[in-house]
């Protein structure tokens, strides 16, 4: 019996499926205010507010008091973009849909990019977005710095939630949440008080459904655009939803084909493109820990 040549009579067929490098978390547009805007603009600010100080006697004139406005500017709204080509030969060649498969790994690299700029900041001094985790941040933002060197303790957590954000934003400007890189979850899921662990998962939650769950009762977002647990890294930030705002420029994540570009070629070009940026609104209700060095 010949055997040597028995696999050339077996056909080959890329079968109907793909094998996917999936793309890194981005958590931070769910704990913030996420807006879209068909145009640039400008808010209005409250900066200080009016005060009151003392009593007035009576007959004499009112305190004069006033509030100082800035603004918030929306109208910068960069451009992030990605662009894909593929044969003709290879999309006929290929059973799965790699056109569809291009625009899924558009969409997640892009909202990973974006996710990183609204941790870390984007252009020159933040100038086209804010970072919630970045050295410029504003001075009204609330920081804090662990007790201990390069450690994080339960009482770092609590010192930051109950006394470093001011008591008026616990409820005011929206629900709060934690936001922080997986290195440093997998910090916080080390930490146990009084024998019992500080991040307590929901009950419904496993492994299998991305372990959702609280820290001192507060959801928790993981970015893969915060910082690392290392250095004197600001590792940690609590934010309301109201104090930082995303803007994506209409009509948000925008992806299309266009197979006439390189049709001499027999090329099909996969283009993508998303216009945002983030802006803080109200720093004062946020607040960062770092790590000391």
């Amino acid at each position: 019996m010949n055997e040597t040549d028995d696999s050339s009579a077996v056909p080959t067929d890329l079968l109907d499926e793909l094998i996917q490098l999936m793309g890194s978390v981005s958590g931070v547009r769910q704990a913030v205010d996420v807006r879209s805007y068909p145009n640039g603009v400008e808010i209005p600010r409250i900066a200080t507010r009016v005060s009151v100080t003392a009593t007035t006697d009576e007959g004499t004139e009112y305190t004069a008091t006033e509030p100082t406005l800035d603004k918030v500017d929306f109208s910068s709204a960069p451009t992030a973009t990605a662009t894909t080509e593929l044969t003709q030969q290879l999309m006929e060649s290929s059973r799965p849909d790699l056109v569809r498969e291009c625009m899924s790994q558009h969409a997640e690299e892009l909202g990973r990019f974006w996710g990183a700029s609204y941790c870390m900041g984007l252009g020159a001094a933040d100038a086209d977005t804010d970072g919630i985790f970045s050295s410029g941040a504003p001075a009204a933002l609330n920081t804090e710095t662990t007790a201990s060197a390069g450690t994080l303790a339960v009482g770092d957590l609590l010192k930051l939630r109950y006394d470093t954000l001011p008591a008026k934003y616990w409820v005011q400007g929206g629900p709060l949440s934690w936001v922080m890189s997986q290195s440093v979850f997998a910090e916080v899921m080390s930490l146990v008080d009084n024998n019992r662990p500080i991040f307590q998962p929901q009950a419904e939650s496993t492994m299998a459904n991305a372990l959702q769950g609280t820290i001192l009762g507060l959801p928790v977002y993981v970015d893969a655009g915060a910082p690392a647990f290392s250095g004197t890294n600001r590792i940690v930030a609590l934010v309301s939803r109201d104090s930082y705002r995303i803007a994506d420029r209409d009509p948000g994540f925008v992806s299309n084909i266009n197979p006439w570009a390189q049709q001499n070629k027999g090329i099909v070009e996969v283009n993508s493109y998303w216009r945002s940026c983030g802006r803080w609104m109200r720093p004062e209700a946020a607040a960062v820990l770092s790590l000391k060095s």
